[in-house]
């Protein structure tokens, strides 16, 4: 009994390895391309954690030094390291080549490297119509028209919005900051109804509630219309939270 309790407990323990892309992953490829990625954007030292080595869900980032650790000690366990730059977004109505957005946790990293094509510089005071919609998805409609006719030119998928907050008055906070966002025709999250909501953007809840309250000083559940949301009831699909 013991030796199958502990056969057990090894497989619980079992760790993902740490597995390096070649620079030249037709999925960096198609990352590089779609965010117009400067050459100098680092691309030796990305990995993903899954025994085939493919990107199937995040790519992550560490240091020279840590890859050169890992490579050299292929049997260490390790519970974490890196970190993450890109994560699939499963939104396949989008119908882009690139179903790959950047994750908060990286965001300070790759920011640099952007191309325009896929930044919007926004000011605080449209930031608010990006937040004040509760749980639910903001229309592009209902944006202020920078951002509507900006987000509306842009294909769909990820992008980022950069805020100056020094330029406002409205708020006391002056570091820049930037938001990683996804655009879809289709947006889907869960409402009390399984129906399609369209033409939106989408942002998580605590992140709309934690950057409105350093904002503004203000809850973001404090302005839901009444519950209500806008539904195209022509098109019912099943809904998730993304």
């Amino acid at each position: 009994m013991n030796s199958s309790k502990s056969e057990k407990n090894n497989t619980s323990r079992k760790e993902e390895p740490f597995v390096y892309l070649p620079t030249d992953h037709p999925d960096l490829e198609v990352i590089r391309n779609f965010f117009a990625l400067s050459p100098q954007f680092p691309t030796t030292n990305l990995f993903v954690r899954n025994a085939t080595g493919e990107p199937l869900r995040a790519i992550y980032i560490t240091t020279p030094l840590v890859q050169e650790l890992l490579n050299r000690n292929p049997t260490i366990r390790l519970l974490s390291a890196g970190t993450r730059l890109f994560v699939r977004q499963p939104d396949p109505n989008c119908k882009i080549d690139c179903l790959w957005r950047i994750h908060s946790d990286g965001l300070g990293l790759v920011d640099s490297f952007l191309g325009d094509e896929r930044v919007v510089n926004a000011k605080v005071d449209e930031i608010w119509d990006l937040l004040k919609s509760g749980t639910q998805f903001p229309l592009i409609r209902s944006l202020s028209p920078n951002l509507r006719d900006r987000i509306s030119e842009m294909g769909n998928g990820g992008f980022v919005i950069r805020v100056d907050p020094s330029k406002s008055e409205i708020t006391g906070m002056n570091v820049p900051f930037s938001m990683p966002m996804w655009k879809s025709p289709h947006a889907v999250k869960y409402v009390p109804f399984n129906n399609y909501i369209n033409s939106s953007v989408m942002i998580q809840k605590l992140d709309k509630k934690a950057l409105a309250l350093r904002l503004f000083g203000k809850d973001t559940d404090d302005q839901v219309d009444n519950g209500k949301v806008e539904i195209d009831s022509e098109n019912p699909i099943e809904t998730e939270e993304v």
